[in-house]
């Protein structure tokens, strides 16, 4: 299996709703090794980074939007709890090899960094170390001035980073399934709140306070 490690939620409602799915997280378990290098990498990472954003809307996943969910607030669910990893094509450690190997000091990956509003924006990153403690890639962003941000380098789970060799169509696909689940999860744990708490004649909208701890009792 490619999901060692699962998010833990209580099983089913006193409706008989099935219990959330129980997304997976870990440590990568590679079905195979990497496919050969894609044909747009020796065009340029802008071409690359361009057809994922494009790839993406294609599936109505804008990530420049904050997206709040079923709960209506902007606390989520860590996405990368939803990762499911049978899709993974290499280890985090054979990612970053072959991507240091083949591009040396140079953007290897596009990366996905919050934007000021509560979306992201995918840029143009080198991805240069593996945490593997916290299971977390460590990257320089490319910035508006077209130079890597060597000072201020970031952190990013595996969701956020799609090296330049990987197939857009099969990262894309692997990230908006990751979104569905944690939707889907999200909307469960939901309705299991409202059905503890009926019968109410008035059953008003959670406050974002309410929400996260609803959220953070799942974690």
């Amino acid at each position: 299996s490619g999901q060692p490690h699962h998010l833990h939620i209580s099983v089913e409602t006193s409706a008989g709703m099935p219990a959330p799915l129980s997304p997976a997280h870990g440590r990568v378990s590679p079905r195979k090794m990497a496919r050969p290098i894609s044909p747009l990498t020796r065009r340029g990472g802008e071409e690359v980074l361009a057809k994922l954003v494009e790839e993406l809307l294609s599936r109505g996943i804008d990530v420049s939007v904050p997206q709040p969910g079923h709960t209506g607030s902007s606390v989520r669910l860590p996405l990368q709890f939803f990762d499911n990893t049978d899709l993974e094509r290499n280890t985090a450690e054979g990612w970053l090899s072959a991507a240091l190997q083949r591009h040396g000091s140079k953007p290897n990956a596009v990366v996905l960094t919050p934007n000021s509003v509560g979306g992201g924006e995918w840029k143009l990153g080198r991805v240069f170390r593996y945490d593997r403690k916290g299971e977390q890639f460590v990257a320089h962003v490319k910035g508006e001035d077209g130079k890597l941000q060597e000072e201020s380098p970031i952190s990013l789970p595996r969701l956020s980073v799609m090296f330049l060799a990987e197939k857009i169509p099969e990262f894309a696909e692997r990230f908006a399934g990751a979104l569905r689940a944690r939707d889907q999860c999200e909307a469960s744990l939901l309705f299991q709140f409202y059905v503890r708490n009926m019968p109410t004649a008035d059953v008003k909208t959670l406050t974002e306070g309410q929400v996260q701890r609803l959220l953070e009792r799942a974690l």
